[in-house]
């Protein structure tokens, strides 16, 4: 009798795990869920209290009617799902629960602003959300995870000859969320993320040539990460295509120009509707036309903005030197309360633009074709930069990422950074500043 009871056990205990076997994924989620604490929709922890999406990702409605569009994650990381801690409303237990997260998922999370005229492709996938096209003016927020084992000045992307073929954000940095929102919706936002701030800052960022929107946003977070930047990051992306093709810089070139107002206005909304005291105006390569313009237009249009922003940082900037200096620097000294312009002899990408323009010297030309001004700090950041194009140095060499953070971080003037060293040029007597070279 005793064998037969040993036997009945064997058979219940198996049948038990087949049974469970045969349960779908669908009737295990579908169980009832643990009440979880209420969070205000639209409120800045609704969108902070984020959870990592598993297997195929759909769009969401948003309070204000927008969508939600999001990056599958690596079949490694949907093996759990664990249930996300409901957050508090008190500062420091948000603080908290976001480093605790971030050490448990290996990321952390970035919320960043964005303002685009880019065209939405109708896909789903945040990397794919928006075109390559024009489109009409939305807005929103993006999430990106930047890993705990980033490195300053790094954009971390997979890499085939690790053989990596998919984005993972314990190791890359991945746009995983694309939020779109009205601008009130994200003002409402930005406010409360400046307000949290202890200067009230925000920065915003214009990309340069052959830049993806989702490349865009992946910039921004690093930036502001690197930076350790307090206050609300933003970026405005324009219908670059993306691409290096034989038409692609006539096509970015011709986009760029058709964007200039567009970010005019979104300059003024900036201005007008948030609560920031100081605005930070960044602009790499290509970028700097359209964030130079479309502050000329600021100018003209509302003339009592006159030094509304705190400081205006060009890198690389391909825009043609006489044009620069007899049309647009008088407008960007009056705008802001100082102007800084980053300039390498060694950025090959300015060289190629110089070339393709007929051999005009570009704003951004360093050696003899450094532009020196008053009331704008020239920076020559030759040496710095040992990459292929020696183009990204603003954001990809840590010691010009110092300087930034020195300046924006602490406003300390270009003659008190740690970094430069002030010269004095022979033809006429006006300061510049080099980066310090280790």
């Amino acid at each position: 009798m005793q064998w037969q009871r040993f036997f009945m056990v064997i058979c219940l205990l198996l049948g038990g795990g087949l049974l469970l076997s045969a349960c779908s994924a669908e009737d295990i989620t579908s169980m009832p869920k643990k009440a979880e604490k209420e969070v205000a929709p639209g409120s800045p922890d609704d969108i902070a209290a984020i959870e990592a999406p598993s297997k195929l990702d759909y769009p969401k409605e948003l309070p204000d009617g927008g969508k939600v569009a999001t990056t599958p994650l690596p079949e490694a990381m949907r093996i759990e799902k664990p249930e996300a801690r409901p957050l508090t409303t008190t500062k420091p237990k948000v603080r908290k629960f976001e480093i605790d997260r971030a050490e448990k998922d290996g990321f952390h999370r970035v919320k960043v602003f964005y303002g685009t005229n880019r065209n939405r492709t109708g896909e789903t996938e945040a990397n794919k959300f928006y075109g390559k096209t024009r489109g009409e003016m939305s807005y929103g927020i993006c999430e990106i995870a930047i890993p705990l084992t980033h490195k300053t000045g790094a954009l971390e992307a997979p890499k085939w000859w690790k053989m990596e073929f998919s984005e993972d954000p314990t190791k890359h940095v991945v746009l995983q969320k694309v939020n779109t929102l009205s601008w009130r919706g994200v003002a409402a936002q930005l406010n409360d993320t400046i307000s949290r701030a202890s200067g009230k800052n925000a920065f915003v960022f214009v990309h340069g040539y052959n830049v993806a929107f989702k490349d865009a946003a992946r910039r921004t977070a690093q930036i502001h990460h690197d930076l350790k930047f307090d206050g609300a990051p933003i970026f405005f992306s324009w219908p670059s295509r993306g691409e290096i093709t034989l038409t692609s810089y006539t096509h970015d070139e011709t986009n760029a120009k058709w964007s200039y107002s567009y970010l005019k206005k979104f300059l003024i909304q900036i201005a007008t509707d948030t609560q920031a005291d100081n605005i930070y105006l960044v602009a790499h390569s290509m970028g700097t036309r359209v964030l130079s313009n479309a502050v000329a237009g600021v100018m003209s249009e509302r003339p009592d903005l006159k030094k509304r922003f705190k400081e205006i940082i060009l890198a690389a900037p391909d825009i043609d030197a006489e044009v620069f200096i007899n049309d647009l620097a008088p407008k960007l000294v009056e705008a802001s309360q100082n102007t800084t312009l980053y300039a390498s002899a060694d950025d090959r990408a300015l060289q190629t633009s110089r070339e393709v323009h007929g051999g005009y010297a570009r704003a951004g030309d360093a050696g003899e074709n450094l532009i020196v001004l008053d009331d704008i700090d020239t920076i020559d950041a030759t040496g710095v930069d040992a990459s292929l194009l020696g183009h990204s140095y603003f954001a990809e060499a840590t010691s010009i990422l110092k300087d930034i953070k020195e300046l924006v971080g602490l406003s300390k003037p270009a003659h008190a950074r740690t970094n430069l060293i002030a010269k004095t040029r022979d033809a006429d007597g006006r300061r510049f500043f080099v980066v310090k070279r280790k």
